[in-house]
C-alpha cells in the first residue's frame, strides 16, 4: 500500500506541471494587456485556500484524527478540484475577449507614433550632447 501512495502523489505532483501550459498562459490568450492583473487576481483567489483550508480540516479532524475524518477531507479536496477542474472545462475559453480587444493603428499614424518615438530619442541624446559640450567649454 505505501509503494501505491507514494506512486499516486508522485503522479499528482508531476501532473500540476500541466498548468504552466494550461490555465497559466489563458490569462495571455484571453486578454493580453491586461493577463498581469488578470493573473494577479486569480492567484489571490486561489490562495485563499491557503489559510482557509488548514482552518476547515482543523475542524473536520477535531475530534478524532481518525481514518475516516481524514477520508472526509481528501474527498472535500478531491470535489473542490473536481469542480473546478469542470466548472473550467465547461465555462473556459481561449479566445480574446471583446473587452479586451486594443484597437488598432492604421500604418501612417503608426510611422508618425515611431517617428515621433524616435525624434524624442533623437532631440534626448542631442540635448545631453549639448549639456557635455557646454561643461567642456566650462572647464
Amino acid at each position: 500500500m505505501k509503494p501505491l501512495a507514494i506512486a499516486l502523489l508522485t503522479l499528482g505532483v508531476s501532473i500540476t506541471g500541466l498548468q504552466y501550459s494550461g490555465f497559466l498562459v489563458n490569462h495571455v490568450d484571453i486578454a493580453p494587456p491586461y493577463a498581469g492583473i488578470l493573473f494577479g487576481i486569480s492567484n489571490s483567489m486561489g490562495s485563499i485556500t491557503g489559510f482557509v483550508s488548514p482552518a476547515v480540516v482543523g475542524i473536520i479532524t477535531k475530534e478524532d484524527q481518525s481514518r475516516t475524518q481524514w477520508q472526509i477531507v481528501f474527498y472535500l479536496a478531491a470535489g473542490i478540484y473536481i469542480f473546478g477542474a469542470l466548472f473550467y472545462l465547461i465555462f473556459g475559453s481561449g479566445e480574446l475577449q471583446d473587452w479586451a480587444r486594443v484597437e488598432k493603428l492604421g500604418e501612417e499614424e503608426e510611422i508618425q507614433v515611431l517617428n515621433d518615438i524616435e525624434m524624442k530619442d533623437y532631440d534626448e541624446k542631442e540635448r545631453k550632447e549639448q549639456e557635455k559640450n557646454e561643461l567642456q567649454n566650462l572647464c
